[in-house]
């Protein structure tokens, strides 16, 4: 990402940071931020309400925030439809219907499904007001919000 971030011209304005949220300075504040494809890993409900805390405490005020993640709830009627129809398109890009299987019932172990409904109170609870779906695939879904 560097690489492109310095051949684009943007390396004075774009400060890539790897790592965890509490790695960041806490004086540190930023115009915008991403999380792509993060917080479902963490399984734990308070640790991801954190996490988003954590995001928002080092926005600026109407800064944007994009975050993309899995989601879902497993109670409604098309959760395993989906699943299944996310299995299907896998193997039909070429994927090994194996491994395909393998790696959804390992998902279970690594994976919080949420409803969307509580991924979103989440991420007001953390501060952001303006909260919108601009994306989803199956489970797939997409935020963008301004705190």
């Amino acid at each position: 990402c560097k690489e492109r971030v310095t051949a684009n011209g943007m390396n004075k304005r774009v400060n890539l940071i790897e790592g965890t949220v509490d790695a960041i300075p806490k004086k540190s504040s930023f115009d915008a931020a991403t999380t792509l494809l993060v917080s479902h890993f963490i399984l734990d409900a308070t640790d991801r309400q954190n996490f988003f805390t954590s995001i928002a405490k080092h926005l600026k005020n109407e800064a944007l925030f994009l975050t993309s993640d899995i989601a879902g709830n497993e109670r409604h009627t098309f959760f395993e439809f989906f699943i299944k129809a996310c299995g299907r398109f896998n193997i039909e890009k070429g994927r090994n219907p194996d491994e395909v299987e393998e790696s959804f019932e390992q998902s279970s172990q690594v994976v919080s499904f949420i409803p969307e409904d509580r991924y979103c109170d989440m991420l007001k609870k953390a501060g952001f007001t303006t909260i919108e779906q601009f994306y989803r695939a199956f489970h797939f879904c997409g935020w963008v919000c301004r705190k």
